[in-house]
Order: C-alpha cells, then sequence, then structure tokens
C-alpha cells in the first residue's frame, strides 16, 4: 500500500481509519500529504465538514457522498417515514463458486456462514485495521 496513490475507506469509522492509515503510510516512510483518501459510507454535510477539518492539510480527500446527497428526508416524518433505503447491489457467485464480502459494519459482511468462517482463517481470522494494512 505504500506505493499506492491512495486508499477507499468504505466502511466503519472514518476518523479512526484515517488516522491509521496515516499513521500506517509514516511508519512506512511516506508522506500522507501525497496520498489521497476517500471516505464514504453514510456521509451527510456535518460529517464531511467535520472530517475535512481534521484531515485537511495531511491528506488529499476525496468524499463518495451518495445516498445522502440527493436523498436527506431524514426526520421530516413521524417514524423517520421518508429515510433513504441503503441498497446495494453485490454478486453472490461467481463461476459457480459463492463469493463473500468481509466488513468491519455489522450486517455487510455477506455470503455463506462456512465460507465467511474460512476467509476470516486465511485472512489472519481480522478485520482489524492493522491486518488489513499490513497485507
Amino acid at each position: 500500500m505504500a506505493r499506492w496513490g491512495g486508499l477507499r475507506l468504505d466502511s466503519g469509522d472514518p476518523e479512526a481509519l484515517s488516522e491509521a492509515v496515516i499513521a500506517w503510510w509514516q511508519s512506512h516512510g511516506e508522506d500522507p500529504r501525497s496520498k489521497t483518501l476517500i471516505l464514504s459510507d453514510g456521509l451527510d454535510v456535518e460529517e464531511i465538514e467535520r472530517l475535512h477539518r481534521q484531515l485537511h492539510g495531511r491528506v488529499r480527500l476525496c468524499f463518495g457522498w451518495g445516498t445522502l446527497l440527493s436523498n436527506d428526508f431524514r426526520g421530516l416524518l413521524a417514524g423517520d417515514a421518508l429515510a433513504p433505503l441503503s441498497l446495494v447491489i453485490k454478486a453472490v457467485s461467481a463461476n459457480g463458486r459463492p463469493t463473500v464480502k468481509l466488513s468491519d459494519t455489522a450486517g455487510k459482511t455477506l455470503g455463506p456462514a462456512e465460507e465467511v468462517e474460512r476467509y476470516r482463517r486465511v485472512f489472519a481470522g481480522g478485520q482489524a485495521v492493522e491486518r488489513r494494512l499490513e497485507v
């Protein structure tokens, strides 16, 4: 990852993950100011502004602003009836084999349970940032 131009962080705590990535680049002799972080996953104006204040000048920033850009009607009706749906299309198989998605966010891991467990074992059993960044 040290030679990559950047990284997209799509799930988990964007603040903590950004700090971990910046520290990782620094520990490998890379200048984070020459790297790009793309932050996404449920961002709204307030979160984007907060993250920008925290990270500006320390790393190049981009924001993947999806659902809440055009569909932020949260809290307008009782029971949050206009809250946006979270719709994502994922492949469930490829060439006859099941696909697996591992995630830091509860509920986003996908695939047959036995395959998910196998992938977790193969990738050192963890989703920890430190392990992912060492790969």
